[in-house]
């Protein structure tokens, strides 16, 4: 009973995990990106925001796995957590670039301080 206890008051004193830094989802599969896995970022000029991402090999081997598993269904892309959009997959999504638009413009300074690691992602 007294390392049930421990174990309760340890979980409940550890800090809150952060959200992945990017996150492509389809029902309970999903690929992550972390830090490392963001190469490049630059915003996309364009009548509406977006940002053009240059991602890893190893998140690019990820995101093309679960795209390929999946053609046809709703993929969940979201930045430190928030959804910023739901497209169906057409094709899997091969290769390390990837073009995110449109994003919300209000939201398009954040996600990008975020994607960049000018600030971390927020604690949930």
């Amino acid at each position: 009973m007294i390392r049930a206890a421990a174990l309760v008051a340890a979980l409940a004193a550890s800090p809150a995990l952060a959200a992945p830094l990017l996150e492509l989802r389809v029902g309970p599969v999903a690929a992550e990106a972390e830090a490392e896995d963001i190469v490049s970022v630059a915003p996309v000029l364009d009548a509406q925001p977006g940002f053009d991402i240059t991602i890893s090999e190893r998140f690019s081997e990820a995101v093309g796995k679960l795209t390929a598993a999946h053609v046809g269904e709703e993929l969940r892309l979201s930045i430190c957590g928030e959804v910023v959009m739901r497209p169906r997959i057409m094709e899997p999504i091969l290769g390390t670039g990837m073009r995110l638009m449109p994003i919300p413009p209000e939201k398009a300074q954040t996600y990008l301080l975020w994607l960049t690691g000018r600030e971390p992602c927020p604690e949930e």
